[in-house]
């Protein structure tokens, strides 16, 4: 945990901050940690805590070093060291699944009452995720939203996308990969805020910033199923009445 060479099994003191391992005693209850089932006594036994020391860090991302760098993510600008700061980066450790989705356990892109890390059709389109090529239903295809085009792992000063011989289209499936919803330069698939308003995409209820409900574009509804999605037709339920 320390990044000082020494394996955590053998190093008599992990994170480095001096107190030997077999002494540290996080909350101060004179139980030792290594002999505590609750190092930060926070009423949660640490096999089910999320932060054994209770410092404000989850462990999960003291311990995550995505890039092998030796600086954990949590510290690191870059996590998956492929030029682009996180801030920027829509996917910062190079998995391919988008940070928002990763980070944000409340985000619930069907509002069916399941959050997206724990339901298994995100976008309720009767399509299970792993099947799913746009598992947000937001337009834009996953494979596309965790890449990124500055990517050069050979350090060639050539893209990725472009090593292979086989440009990138600047349009597939329908998404157009050039576009700039707020021209700040950065194309909306790797913008965390497309429309500029300062608010993340992943909470942006108008990423587009169009007036329309980001829900309404993305499930396009269609009540009556007369072609024309609800938030564009004046009579939802072909009722007669506007």
């Amino acid at each position: 945990d320390d990044n000082d060479g020494i394996p955590d099994i053998y190093d008599d003191d992990d994170d480095g901050d001096g107190v030997p391992d077999s002494e540290q005693d996080t909350d101060g209850d004179g139980i030792p940690d290594y002999l505590d089932n609750d190092d930060d006594n926070d009423g949660i036994i640490d096999t089910k805590d999320r932060d054994d020391d209770g410092d404000g860090i989850p462990d999960y991302m003291e311990e995550l070093d995505s890039d092998g760098d030796g600086i954990p993510d949590y510290l690191d600008d870059d996590d998956d060291n492929d030029g682009i700061p996180d801030h920027l980066d829509k996917d910062d450790d190079g998995d391919g699944v988008i940070d928002a989705k990763q980070l944000d356990k409340s985000l619930d892109s069907d509002g069916d009452g399941i959050p997206d890390y724990l339901d298994d059709d995100d976008d309720n389109d009767g399509i299970p995720d792993y099947l799913d090529t746009d598992d947000d239903n937001d337009g834009i295809p996953d494979h596309l939203e965790g890449v990124n085009l500055f990517a050069d792992a050979d350090g060639d000063g050539i893209p990725d996308y472009l090593d292979d011989g086989k440009p990138l289209s600047a349009s597939l499936k329908g998404v157009d990969l050039l576009l700039d919803t707020d021209g700040d330069g950065i194309p909306d698939y790797l913008d965390n805020d497309d429309d500029g308003d300062g608010i993340p995409d992943y909470l942006d209820d108008d990423d587009d910033g169009d007036g329309i409900p980001d829900s309404k574009e993305a499930f396009q509804i269609d009540t009556d199923g007369d072609g024309i999605p609800d938030y564009l037709d004046e009579d939802d339920d072909n009722d007669g009445i506007p």
